[in-house]
């Protein structure tokens, strides 16, 4: 796998790593807030990687999962304005994981928050990395999710709910107008994907 794929999968390890990491090191915080900065400085590291690549590339990048070609397959094309914006991404999530560090210090279930936060970066990195439409919608989901849980982080707080049952509701109509519009643009030109549109 080079590093055009590896960018978004390194949070969405860490992320399913997490929860099982914290049951074998016992919930210990420093660990947990450790493994999360971790996952976000390899995540950083490789979208500095990813946009050295394409700055030194005269054509964007194409990467194919599973070496299922495109239309079928998942395609990821980075050019140069995506790999920008997707190292700018990760270094502020690398930045905001190092504020979180402090600011939830004291904080219950903060291995739950990371997984969030964690899940939150990858779907970000591959809304900005994808190359055809329903890939998009899937990363749109996985962002969005992960997005209405960390609104509703505070539990206890009832403003803390309700405005992530707003946002999941405002966001699921929006989803679904994008999934209609996705299979009418798949039934007007037989493809998803954004080289072929």
């Amino acid at each position: 796998m080079n590093v055009v794929g590896l960018t978004p999968i390194i949070p969405i390890v860490f992320a399913f790593a997490l929860p099982l990491t914290s049951i074998l090191i016992k919930g210990n915080r420093k660990i947990v807030q450790a493994y999360a900065l971790l996952g976000t400085g390899l995540t950083l590291i490789s979208a500095f990687k990813l946009f050295q690549l394409v700055y030194s590339s005269s054509t964007p990048l194409v990467y194919t999962f599973g070496k299922w070609v495109a239309p079928i397959g998942i395609v990821y094309e980075v050019d140069k304005l995506g790999a920008l914006i997707a190292l700018v991404t990760a270094a502020l999530m690398f930045l905001i994981a190092i504020y979180s560090y402090r600011y939830l210090e004291h904080e219950e279930g903060l291995e739950w928050y990371y997984t969030l936060y964690l899940g939150l970066e990858a779907g970000l990195l591959g809304v900005l990395l994808t190359g055809d439409a329903f890939n998009l919608f899937v990363m749109i989901e996985v962002t969005s999710i992960a997005a209405y849980a960390l609104v509703m982080f505070y539990r206890d707080r009832g403003d803390s709910v309700t405005a992530g049952f707003k946002y999941a509701l405002i966001g699921a109509i929006g989803t679904t107008m994008y999934f209609l519009a996705l299979g009418i643009l798949y039934g007007a030109f037989g493809t998803v994907n954004f080289a072929d549109l």
